[in-house]
């Protein structure tokens, strides 16, 4: 059967990979009795190893990346769990450096919105569709329930990160990527952006499908 081509990571994707990695060795010094930089080759050895086994799920450049990176968060937890023989403790530090990898730009250009475009909810609506093509690609599977000048709802139905921890047998990873999306959506103020953003479901929730909502409301002190 031939191998499976995987692009070369993007820019972006070898700076958070990196910045990873660096958050996890930070963290791990501060863990006593632990070894901190073996433990990051280590986690680092088995991300590797879990990209070339489940290369099979690269079906666009996007999935590559998602591969890449879920395949760290899981080389990471992995083998945490090893070392520490404390599942418990290895999901809270690897939940703690992935939450805040990368957290802060995000967030500082959620609250910057509302002086850099006048309408902050189509600007961020026009940011979500484009992602969904160029960052999650064909192994995410959505529908849109709505799309006006009042609302924006989109459901994900498939979602690569949820599919791959469950078939490695760790589900308990996934709601940590789904807390991600609160870098950016947990800055947001619907009184200054004129509209509130709600995901009241998640496929690794146990939902039928992760459900975006982005509303319009009043906004105050609009231009």
């Amino acid at each position: 059967m031939p191998s499976v081509s995987i692009p070369r990571p993007t820019l972006p994707d070898a700076i958070f990979l990196l910045v990873f990695r660096r958050a996890l060795g930070r963290r791990l010094r501060r863990t006593p009795g632990v070894r901190a930089r073996a433990l990051v080759a280590a986690a680092r050895g088995r991300a590797v190893a879990l990209v070339e086994a489940n290369a099979g799920r690269v079906v666009d450049r996007p999935s590559a990346s998602h591969l890449r990176v879920c395949a760290a968060v899981a080389g990471a937890y992995m083998a945490l769990r090893t070392e520490l023989h404390d599942d418990a403790a290895a999901f809270a530090i690897v939940r703690e450096v992935w939450l805040g990898a990368a957290a802060g730009p995000p967030a500082w250009l959620m609250r910057w919105l509302p002086w850099l475009t006048r309408d902050p909810f189509r600007f961020t609506v026009k940011v979500s569709k484009t992602k969904q093509t160029a960052y999650y690609g064909i192994s995410f599977r959505r529908r849109v329930e709505q799309d006006d000048d009042d609302a924006y709802r989109m459901t994900v139905t498939e979602c690569f990160y949820q599919r791959f921890f469950v078939d490695l047998g760790v589900p308990e990873l996934a709601p940590m990527f789904c807390e991600k999306d609160f870098d950016w959506a947990g800055a947001i103020d619907p009184r200054r952006h004129g509209f509130a953003f709600a995901r009241p479901t998640t496929l690794a929730a146990g939902g039928d499908g992760c459900r975006f909502e982005m509303r319009r409301v009043a906004r105050a002190g609009a231009r």
